[in-house]
């Protein structure tokens, strides 16, 4: 069903019922372009409910290219499916699940990383579980939404990269590059110097997170490096380096373009 069909039927065209209150708070902005998204409704009957559903879907859905709503939706289905997954388990509640994590990965958790393990996360275990689940609830209702996206990202994106330092590179390896595609298109709807210092910025990060783990590389077996934390942080802080470095220089050279 196109976006203009749910439009026109979310508009009531041809009936009397009347429609549910607006909230004057109808817009919100993504890197400081504003796109219009109708405020929270409460319907009182299912013709209303109806009604209210067509009009999130056709405001979901008809401003986001093909490809950004594919990957939000996998992603946030899968982080909504790790939240159910942990909230009808009681060992996940109780930290055990977390403890036999870090056991289970102690052979391919990063150096650096081990300490920080030590101190907050076993000694802590069932505070850090459920400050997971508040997390992975938080990303994958914003990616599922469409809305809240930069905090969405981030949150998901905090979260697989202890993922990996833990020591489980998949499937965090891949959320994070799907993610990160998202972040790279959200800040190409604005441009702004300071965007660009951003971008500039998380190069550097990128290859100084390439310069921490080289050193605790530990295999380069075809076979083996999607298995090892440090070789995946390395090629993703390198991809991170190259692909911001280069949106920024595009950003540079046709800002006209983009702020349009």
């Amino acid at each position: 069903m196109s976006p203009s069909l749910l439009m026109a039927l979310a508009a009531g065209e041809g009936s009397n019922l009347s429609m549910p209150c607006q909230s004057s708070r109808t817009s919100r902005t993504l890197f400081g372009k504003g796109q219009l998204m109708h405020a929270p409704t409460f319907p009182q009957n299912m013709e209303d409910r109806m009604r209210s559903a067509l009009r999130f879907a056709a405001d979901r859905f008809d401003w986001q290219p093909a490809w950004v709503v594919l990957t939000e939706l996998f992603i946030g289905l899968g982080w909504l499916r790790a939240v159910a997954e942990k909230l009808i388990d009681q060992r996940w509640w109780r930290g055990e699940v977390l403890e036999h994590f870090v056991e289970d990965h102690a052979g391919t958790t990063l150096g650096w990383y081990g300490p920080f393990l030590d101190i907050v996360v076993l000694p802590f275990a069932p505070v850090i579980a459920a400050v997971v689940v508040l997390g992975q609830l938080v990303a994958g209702v914003s990616l599922v939404t469409g809305r809240r996206l930069t905090v969405g990202l981030a949150v998901g994106m905090f979260l697989n990269l202890h993922f990996m330092a833990a020591g489980a590179v998949t499937p965090s390896a891949f959320y994070l590059l799907g993610q990160g595609a998202l972040v790279l298109w959200l800040s190409e709807q604005t441009v702004s110097g300071a965007r660009i210092q951003a971008l500039r910025i998380a190069a550097a990060v990128g290859a100084f997170v390439v310069g921490l783990n080289i050193p605790f590389i530990s295999t380069l077996h075809p076979a083996e490096v999607i298995e090892d934390p440090a070789v995946m942080f390395s090629f993703a802080g390198a991809l991170a380096a190259l692909t911001c470095l280069l949106a920024a220089g595009n950003h540079g050279a046709h800002p006209a373009h983009h702020q349009s």
